[in-house]
């Protein structure tokens, strides 16, 4: 009763190949698949010649590699002006909605002229 068959039977034959070196793979970091981020910076600011300063600056680091980008310009009073309603649209709008669910604990507003029946 044979249990094991015998080495020489089950190995395949070594064949000799060609003298090139096996392609190198490139080992892949876990840290690149589970980690980036991106930071954006934008300054808007009034000079005395009524003309707005914008600077602005972005970097980001994706697949190993850091992308950073910048720029500086100017923009007419206009569009300073425009931005800054804007802005402050945005802000009250989302105030707003922030304390709308506190509404229900505010009293009731009266109805009428305002004076009371003595």
């Amino acid at each position: 009763m044979k249990l094991l068959p015998d080495k020489a039977e089950t190995l395949p034959a070594v064949v000799r190949g060609a003298d090139t070196p096996p392609a190198c793979v490139e080992p892949v970091s876990l840290f690149q698949a589970f980690f980036s981020f991106r930071y954006s910076r934008h300054d808007v600011q009034m000079s005395g010649d009524r003309k707005a300063h914008v600077t602005s600056k972005s970097v980001q680091f994706s697949d190993g590699r850091i992308t950073s980008e910048s720029f500086e310009g100017t923009l007419p009073a206009a569009a300073y002006d425009s931005l800054v309603q804007e802005a402050q649209r945005l802000f009250t709008d989302q105030t707003a909605w922030f304390f709308k669910p506190f509404s229900c604990f505010l009293p009731v507003p009266r109805t009428g002229s305002g004076e009371r029946d003595a």
